[in-house]
């Protein structure tokens, strides 16, 4: 018993320094709706992303699954880089990153992102660690001009 109200004291905690956060920085952390990215709170920094930095970004109105939801993702392979799809697998510089789904948890047809060559300037393919993360495997390459990177905090 003792365990929940420290649990509920800690949640109620971090909402409030969310929340307060928020209003002082002018919306400089962000909440990840999902555990897939194993954080759930980050802070916007300043700076140009990295390979395995993490971004946040807003999804096009035009997206099937998630129109106009921020995003936050894990950048894998950058501009420059050489990626390939082969059967649904993507390999970025020659190293495995990750196998696309044919389906959707919910059972939905899923179309993956297919390409071969240099990733263009300016250009960022983005996952999630998790094997049902909404990513670059389905909607493509992230424009660096759309995105943010962020810290985790927790």
């Amino acid at each position: 018993m003792w365990h929940d109200k420290q649990k509920k004291a800690r949640l109620i905690l971090i909402l409030l320094v969310i929340i307060f956060g928020t209003v002082l920085f002018n919306s400089r952390f962000i909440y990840a709706k999902t555990e897939s990215i194993g954080y759930r709170v980050f802070v916007r920094i300043w700076g140009a992303p990295g390979r395995g930095d993490y971004v946040v970004f807003k999804m096009s109105s035009k997206d099937r699954f998630y129109p106009n939801e921020v995003l936050v993702k894990k950048v894998v392979c950058m501009e420059g880089d050489h990626l390939v799809v082969r059967d649904r697998k993507y390999y970025c510089n020659g190293k495995y990153l990750c196998t696309a789904k044919k389906f959707s948890r919910k059972g939905e047809k899923l179309e993956n992102f297919k390409f071969n060559g240099r990733i263009p300037k300016g250009m960022l393919f983005l996952m999630g660690p998790h094997k049902d993360s909404y990513d670059s495997r389905y909607y493509g390459f992230i424009s660096t001009d759309r995105i943010n990177k962020v810290l985790p905090l927790w």
